[in-house]
């Protein structure tokens, strides 16, 4: 056993708020003859004063004070004087409390109204850089519970940022649908040579780019319309690398351990090249002087211990695809913000921002999880963790495209849309096609103009997602007045949300922006279906 009387007297400050609760714990240190008390204190701003003045080795402080709390005073005093130990003091057992205390730099936590074997053993440990126990709760799990709250919250941000940039790019996408059709029916009217061709052909050009733009916020907002298939993740990474090549030059070496037997993955082929060649053009821009990148396989079983590194981690069989570089890292301030939208350390001229968080999203979308680790020009790691195929992939429920080369009856057509310019656009490239066009803004209005004129109709074109009545069920009602009646549904929504709303896959599906075309194409495949199939 260790002989106290042999080891040097510590300097110690007691800080509580409450005098009673310092002259007991005063009374029971003095019993031990361990520690020198050279000052006490009655909130954190006069701890921060002592530390100031008399240089203790450590700080017994009460978490929660008047003038100054616990948490702000520990904060202060680790960037002043980070050698100087903290032991919070409280007489609650609140985790939040306690593990701000330690995520402010406390080095161990002590409860109130505790035996005083407990707090000399908790002083001894802190001081001499051991852990100190309160009610037996190690420090390391109150540093793991502050982890994992801070990973809760990041997480809870992202889902925030998610959603506003999920709903802006679905109305973004209406408007860019009314922009690119409105151009094209102008060029269609101009005769070849007219200069206004060009600054429309520039239009269009733009509506494109936005329109990236906003599939990558779709992606990040995990809103985008999927095709996952059961894939096989080294024959998809043999199939790129003669693709990547090219992308990150001749002084930057691509080497790949593809692990034997590697599990299935479900994922959208193309999403999946996407993340890919995200990861490895950010790994090539974080080596400017050449160096290499690192891409591997590998199978993991992830246990209900280790599902922590993600909110949304859940344990079972995965198969982890890492990206490593030795670049010039990532910096610790700013390693929680790499994936939201538009947020960049590079130059304004170097990218949109959105590489990362549509690698955030596709990953998310397909139910796995991404984990980043960096240390200044050390280089850093994406491990990208997607969970082993158990089935196969479903189908997606739009309406394979089909060729038009042949000539769509007339007919008598309802658009129903609540969102008025692009129900008269989409009025307009029916008239334009030899459709006579109805339209209302909602289900409830579609069926009163029915009951009300009772006209028969060909096909009725509806928006899923409507107030008061969906899509879905205005079908189900137009159908029973009109048993012969074509449907094609449109929707900006993500294919979860359109399955939500109970459309198989075998009902023609249309899904926004659209062009011209695209909105034939799917009129075909009802109106014509034996036609259609055979020229597509």
């Amino acid at each position: 056993m260790e002989d106290r009387r042999s080891t040097p007297k510590l300097r110690l400050v007691i800080v509580d708020d409450h005098s009673p609760v310092r002259r007991n714990l005063r009374q029971l240190i003095e019993l031990r003859e361990t520690y020198e008390i050279v000052g006490e204190g009655s909130n954190g701003l006069e701890a921060i004063e002592l530390v100031e003045a008399v240089r203790p080795d450590l700080v017994l402080m009460d978490i929660n004070m008047p003038v100054m709390t616990g948490i702000e005073a520990t904060e202060a005093i680790k960037i002043a004087h980070p050698e100087t130990k903290i032991l919070a003091l409280t007489a609650l057992g609140d985790m939040s409390n306690i593990s701000s205390m330690v995520k402010a730099g406390a080095e161990g936590y002590l409860l109130k109204g505790g035996r005083a074997d407990e707090l000399m053993d908790s002083l001894d440990a802190v001081a001499r850089g051991k852990v100190a126990l309160g009610e037996q709760v190690a420090i390391g799990a109150i540093r793991e519970y502050a982890d994992l709250e801070a990973r809760y919250l990041q997480a809870q941000k992202m889902e925030a940022v998610g959603r506003l940039a999920g709903g802006i790019a679905h109305d973004f996408n209406n408007v860019l649908a009314i922009i690119d059709n409105y151009a094209r029916f102008i060029a269609d009217d101009l005769p070849e040579g007219d200069p206004k061709r060009h600054d429309l052909s520039e239009i269009l050009g733009a509506s494109e780019r936005a329109g990236q733009l906003v599939r990558q916020l779709l992606a990040f907002s995990r809103k985008e319309v999927t095709h996952p298939e059961v894939l096989d993740l080294n024959q998809r990474m043999s199939d790129l690398q003669s693709m990547l090549a090219p992308v990150i030059g001749e002084d930057i070496r691509l080497q790949t351990i593809l692990a034997d037997d590697l599990w299935t993955i479900e994922i959208d082929p193309s999403r999946l090249d996407q993340v890919i060649m995200n990861l490895v053009v950010n790994a090539r821009d974080a080596m400017p002087n050449g160096g290499d990148i690192w891409i591997t396989t590998a199978n993991v079983m992830v246990a209900a211990d280790e599902a922590t590194v993600d909110p949304d981690m859940q344990p079972g069989d995965y198969v982890c695809l890492t990206v490593l570089d030795d670049g010039t890292g990532i910096p610790p301030e700013v390693v929680d913000q790499i994936f939201e939208p538009f947020f960049t350390t590079k130059p304004k001229e170097w990218g949109t921002g959105l590489g990362l968080s549509t690698v955030f999203g596709i990953v998310k979308q397909a139910h796995g999880c991404i984990v980043v680790d960096s240390a200044i020009d050390e280089g850093t790691r994406f491990r990208i963790f997607l969970p082993r195929a158990t089935h196969a992939a479903r189908k997606g429920v739009l309406t394979p495209p089909t060729t038009l080369d042949f000539d769509l009856p007339e007919g008598v057509a309802l658009v129903v849309e609540d969102d008025e310019p692009l129900c008269r656009l989409v009025e307009r490239i029916l008239s334009r096609n030899g459709y006579t066009v109805l339209s209302a803004s909602n289900g409830e209005e579609a069926l009163d103009f029915l009951r009300r004129h009772g006209l028969e109709i060909d096909i009725l074109i509806t928006d899923i997602v409507m107030p008061r009545m969906s899509g879905k069920d205005l079908a189900a009602r137009v159908t029973r007045l009109q048993p012969y009646v074509k449907v094609v549904y449109m929707s900006g929504h993500s294919e979860k949300i359109v399955e939500q709303h109970g459309l198989s896959s075998n009902e023609a599906y249309l899904s926004k922006p659209f062009d011209e075309h695209d909105l034939l194409r799917s009129i075909a495949a009802v109106m014509l279906p034996t036609e259609a199939r055979a020229s597509g």
